[in-house]
């Protein structure tokens, strides 16, 4: 009977071996996307293999959770264009240089110039005091100074590609014009 025991526990051991090599084969079948992989490699192998493909599907499926949770997240206080800013009744900041050419394109806008003196930093200051909603900056104006564009970042501004003021700037090809 010891020996029938024996047999039995020799057996089963070895059916559970085979059942495990061939579960993670057809795991790592799975997590590799179906391609095939070394049918012929050992089982301490199949195994680190199959925690490995476990660990890129968990890895990967949360990278495209928190995608798609981003993706799909609407922003309620955005802005696009001077028109929504318009519409909306929200005050404008804009460069006091271009005050007048500003309200004469947006006669219904709502702008707010900056008198401080500082440039492009004192339109900044203006939307920190809390005079003005949105700004009104050119992406061209503002893209070398690293130090205001970080301050656009800590208060969570961004720029669109939305066309406030063109400004023609020329020079007459003859003394005449």
């Amino acid at each position: 009977a010891n020996r029938n025991a024996k047999f039995y526990r020799r057996q089963f051991g070895i059916y559970a071996r085979l059942s495990l090599d061939e579960i993670l084969s057809k795991g790592l079948y799975f997590f590799s996307g179906g391609v095939d992989q070394d049918d012929g490699s050992s089982l301490p192998y199949k195994l680190l293999m199959f925690g490995f493909g476990f660990f890129i599907l968990i890895t990967i499926s949360s990278y495209v959770a928190n995608l798609a949770a981003f993706l799909t997240r609407s922003v309620p206080d955005y802005v696009a264009s001077v028109e929504g800013a318009i519409n909306a009744g929200l005050k404008i900041c804009g460069h006091p240089a271009l005050a007048e050419e500003l309200q004469f394109k947006w006669p219904d806008a709502n702008f707010v110039f900056s008198k401080s003196g500082k440039e492009f930093y004192g339109v900044l200051e203006d939307y920190q005091a809390g005079k003005c909603d949105v700004l009104a900056v050119g992406r061209e104006d503002t893209m070398m100074d690293l130090e205001l564009l970080n301050m656009f970042c800590d208060e969570g501004l961004l720029y669109t590609n939305s066309l406030v003021l063109e400004n023609p700037v020329a020079f007459p090809i003859r003394p005449d014009l």
